[in-house]
């Protein structure tokens, strides 16, 4: 464990380095735990530009049992352990859903943690580092069909057609026909 000035030990808070998405979609990123000094409670803010993302979900991982408080609206995240005992399992903390929004520009969105507060069953402070990640938004090509299954048949939202030769062809579970043949 990396130790510090003044003897404190820190552990490392990170996200997903990057994820892509198209306006419009959802993004997931992982905030995992690396190098945990022992914790009992955790408080973190997750910060993006709000103007092209909106946090809309958060589910706690498996190291902290307890009590998870997340408030999307504001971005902070408060985790506890079910006993008030230390945790020193490191992995994944928590999953974050956003909604890429219909106007976000096509480029790379920074999502970042700032670490508010941590500490031990005994009221000690634990500090982390923290390692933030990217969303990055791409732009939909319709002339690259996206392919559903509609009753067992691949239907496409392409705006072009799907080549002739393409049709009668089976995908795993998926066969391109014409649709009311």
């Amino acid at each position: 464990l990396p130790v510090f000035a003044g003897g404190e030990t820190r552990g490392t808070l990170s996200l997903t380095s990057e994820v892509t998405a198209e306006a419009g979609t959802t993004a997931t990123l992982t905030v995992s735990v690396a190098n945990n000094p022992g914790v009992a409670a955790l408080n973190i803010q997750i910060d993006y530009d709000k103007t092209a993302l909106e946090l809309i979900g958060a589910e706690n991982g498996k190291l902290m049992d307890g009590a998870f408080t997340p408030n999307l609206e504001t971005g902070k995240l408060l985790f506890e352990t079910a006993s008030g005992a230390n945790t020193t399992v490191n992995g994944e903390l928590c999953t974050l859903k956003f909604r890429v929004k219909d106007t976000a520009e096509v480029k790379s969105y920074p999502v970042g943690i700032t670490f508010l507060s941590a500490s031990t069953d005994t009221a000690e402070r634990v500090y982390f580092d923290t390692i933030g990640g990217n969303i990055k938004v791409e732009a939909f090509d319709a002339r690259i069909p996206r392919l559903v299954s509609i009753g067992g048949v691949a239907v496409t939202d392409s705006i072009f057609p799907i080549p002739a030769a393409f049709l009668g062809e089976s995908y795993g579970p998926l066969k391109l026909e014409v649709a009311g043949e």
